[in-house]
């Protein structure tokens, strides 16, 4: 009999995903809110959101947006959902910014509230806020935006250029300040593919502790590359990237890993520079220079 009820309350309709949801840590009513969403985008296998960060993301914005687009926002809920992301282990091992990312923001030294972070494109981010209060500040006004990064706080500023009201949330859509720059990073990125090769600052033999990899994106402060085999986070790295600008050596840098990720065609992972030598800094200046040319021609 115990057998046969077990059956039956796994195979009926959100039993499996609610007894999994459960074990991985959510409670009962948050896992019984994410469940329509997870079934309705996934329903082969709606538990996998539990696993997947992108999934989860998904379904965690039609629940946390509603039916009824983003009059529904709810920041106690957008809140939930921030700790559900921790507690199932999908948080962002990146210092750049993701969705559901709980986050500070104040103007000048007045008190902080926190936020979540709701969506966050290249160059604006929207975070909810309680609603409860008066409006953080006016349109136009410049916060400070900080939250807990990889290994220390990261804190920047942003421009509020458009802020809502809602019966349950405040939601705030902040750009860089004059729009220089994407979210998260001082310096803009350019899609690039650029062979390179990374290893171990530590190892001994630097040619068979070599690994080849492809620059994906490159910026003053650091690159984004795609590798056969992964990296462990805050390891040093030496980079070595083979720029097309008649130097007669690669482009040579300490680098330091910010975040990692695994994806179906390899290992990605976010450098940041270290110290760079000042002939190098020249050849690095000069490619972003002729990237932003090329990108004004597009």
């Amino acid at each position: 009999m115990k057998s046969s009820l077990l059956d039956k309350i796994l195979h009926r309709p959100g039993g499996a995903f609610l007894q999994e949801a459960c074990r991985k840590g959510l409670t009962r009513q948050l896992a019984r809110t994410l469940e329509p969403a997870a079934r309705e985008l996934f329903p082969e296998e709606p538990a996998s959101i539990l696993e997947s960060r992108p999934r989860f993301e998904e379904a965690a914005l039609r629940t946390v947006m509603g039916a009824a687009g983003n009059l529904e926002i709810s920041f106690a809920l957008a809140d939930l959902v921030a700790e559900a992301v921790e507690s199932l282990g999908l948080a962002s091992t990146s210092d750049v910014q993701s969705p559901f990312r709980r986050v500070w923001v104040q103007q000048d030294a007045s008190d902080r509230v926190r936020g979540v972070v709701l969506t966050c494109g290249e160059s604006e981010i929207s975070v909810l806020i309680p609603s409860a209060g008066e409006p953080i500040a006016g349109i136009g006004g410049i916060l400070h935006f900080s939250y807990r990064g990889f290994d220390s706080p990261v804190g920047y500023e942003l421009q509020l250029n458009d802020s809502v009201r809602l019966p349950e949330a405040h939601v705030l859509h902040l750009t860089r300040v004059g729009g220089d720059g994407a979210i998260g990073r001082s310096s803009k990125r350019h899609l690039v593919t650029i062979d390179a090769l990374v290893r171990e600052s530590a190892a001994s033999d630097q040619v068979t502790g070599m690994k080849r990899c492809t620059i994906q994106d490159i910026s003053l402060g650091g690159v984004r590359l795609l590798c056969e085999r992964g990296f462990e986070r805050g390891a040093p790295l030496h980079l070595d990237v083979f720029l097309d600008d008649g130097g007669s050596e690669p482009f040579s840098v300490d680098c330091t890993v910010r975040w990692t990720k695994k994806y179906p065609d390899g290992h990605g992972a976010g450098l940041q520079f270290g110290e760079l030598l000042k002939s190098h800094s020249v050849r690095l200046e000069k490619l972003i220079q002729e990237l932003e040319l090329a990108s004004d021609f597009d």
